[in-house]
């Protein structure tokens, strides 16, 4: 009995690896090389309106980061309006302003994040309050305070902004009001 559960568990583990994103990946989760020049201390408060109005790249390199904009950590005050498991393990969690303007923030599964990122310290720890915190709804309204690093996404539906900037990852997140 436990070699098989053993053996599911292994299985589980090689799906979930499989799983984990592809484009900018590295960007996206802080493995690669200009991570380690991010000062997770010096956060810039901003409205979404803010993120959203900034030009958009023409151009997405696969192994660097944007410049200035994925080099910084942001925080953002909005509503939570939606919150999604993606298939490549990340909990996608789409912010909303009074507004109505929106864009994307994501906390990927720390198992997709490797060991040399020096953000896996707070994205397990902002992953494990939303899973903790979260009762499994999809569509939510919680107003939270979000801070992560700036990543410029390709342009895509599903409540991303005009210019598909996300906070990706999301390295601390607070539900406030509860």
């Amino acid at each position: 009995m436990k070699s098989s559960i053993l053996g599911l568990a292994i299985a589980l583990a090689a799906t979930q690896a499989l799983a984990c994103g592809k484009w900018r990946w590295d960007i996206k989760t802080g493995t690669d090389p200009q991570a380690a020049q991010i000062n997770v201390n010096n956060i810039d408060h901003v409205a979404i309106t803010d993120l959203i109005s900034l030009p958009r790249p023409t151009y997405y390199p696969q192994n660097s980061r944007i410049a200035p904009t994925e080099m910084q950590v942001y925080n953002i005050n909005a509503t939570i309006v939606e919150i999604r498991h993606e298939d490549d393990g990340d909990y996608h969690l789409l912010a909303q302003d009074s507004g109505g303007n929106t864009m994307i923030t994501e906390i990927p599964d720390p198992q997709c994040v490797g060991s040399s990122s020096p953000f896996i310290p707070l994205i397990e720890a902002a992953r494990s309050y939303v899973t903790q915190n979260w009762n499994g709804s999809t569509r939510v309204n919680i107003p939270a305070s979000i801070t992560g690093v700036a990543f410029f996404d390709f342009p895509h539906a599903g409540g991303a902004a005009p210019n598909a900037i996300e906070l990706h990852p999301v390295l601390k997140i607070t539900f406030l009001n509860q």
